[in-house]
């Protein structure tokens, strides 16, 4: 709602470990899946009446599979750019708090000598089998990314994707640690 903006002053962005990030992306992101990372930041409120209250958003930069989505893109080393891995905000998170939260995490990634950040958007609606066609992820078009001056470069290489009975995505990625036994199978 227009009426409701984020105030910059009640939230802080700072580094977070692994399992800080891990669980509250597992928890609240849609896929609830997590992605071998670079960088993680969270999006804290100052003023939470309890601790467990305090993180309200997770930005989860990585290393994509192959070096070649970064550097297909991007003309500098593979170790100066990050995929965006998971973002993900509390719904109750003011309005205007995905970009404001995203423009504190380039700055942080500048820092660390990122030079070019690839966020992917998925646009396709995915539902559940079970209830019938639950709507389990409505899609969307990179509304944040657009509004922080990405460019749209096109569609990526079409997919077939294995969605479960829950809506959840069943990759590549887990059929071949399963198949080799690697490790997290």
């Amino acid at each position: 709602p227009p009426d409701e903006v984020i105030s910059p002053h009640d939230y802080e962005v700072a580094p977070i470990t692994l399992l800080q990030a891990k669980a509250f992306v597992q928890r609240h992101h849609y896929s609830a899946t997590y992605v071998a990372c670079r960088f993680r930041y969270g999006l804290f409120l100052r003023y939470a009446l309890f601790p467990e209250d305090q993180l309200v958003g997770v930005a989860v930069f990585s290393m994509p599979m192959s070096h070649k989505v970064l550097t297909n893109i991007f003309p500098c080393d593979v170790l100066e750019s990050v995929e965006l891995g998971r973002f993900v905000l509390l719904d109750n998170v003011p309005s205007n708090a995905e970009s404001w939260f995203f423009a504190r995490c380039r700055e942080l990634l500048r820092r660390e000598g990122i030079k070019g950040i690839l966020a992917f958007s998925d646009d396709i609606p995915r539902t559940s089998i079970f209830p019938v066609h639950n709507v389990i992820f409505s899609g969307h078009i990179g509304t944040i990314y657009q509004s922080s001056n990405a460019i749209y470069l096109k569609r990526s290489t079409p997919r077939v994707l294995r969605v479960l009975r829950d809506g959840s995505i069943f990759s590549d990625r887990a059929a071949s640690k399963i198949r080799k036994a690697d490790r997290g199978w």
